[in-house]
């Protein structure tokens, strides 16, 4: 678990955009502080830092990082889209059973180009 405690920080001062070099001695003086790891880290610094270094691979890194803001990104677009299409559709709906054209609605949840054709006329998108 500790292990896991100083990888989690170096990766965050990395985000943080901090150097390797940088990134690995901020994450070590953290967890001295914390008393994570403290005599391992007291007695082996360096080897621990040097470790790190050459274990580190920044392309994977920016790659990994890439990766996680694309699906970030991907997610909260798919969540925001769907609430925007149905509240599109839930509005749509109102309109046509407002004014009473059942028929338009059964058509407009099948045809795709009948229900913009629908959401124009009713203003509801430009």
């Amino acid at each position: 678990m500790d292990l896991i405690i100083i990888i989690h920080s170096i990766r965050e001062n990395l985000a943080a955009g901090y150097s390797p070099q940088e990134a690995a001695d901020l994450a070590v003086h953290h967890c001295l502080e914390e008393g994570i790891l403290k005599d391992l880290l007291r007695k082996h610094r360096k080897e621990v830092v040097g470790m790190f270094l050459e274990e580190y691979d920044k392309e994977l890194h920016e790659k990994t990082l890439r990766r996680e803001g694309w699906e970030d990104g991907w997610k909260t677009g798919h969540a925001n889209g769907q609430k925007n299409g149905l509240d599109l559709a839930s509005e749509l709906t109102q309109c046509l059973l407002d004014a009473n054209r059942l028929e338009d609605l059964r058509r407009s949840t099948k045809d795709k180009k009948f229900r913009q054709k629908l959401l124009k006329e009713y203003g509801i998108v430009k």
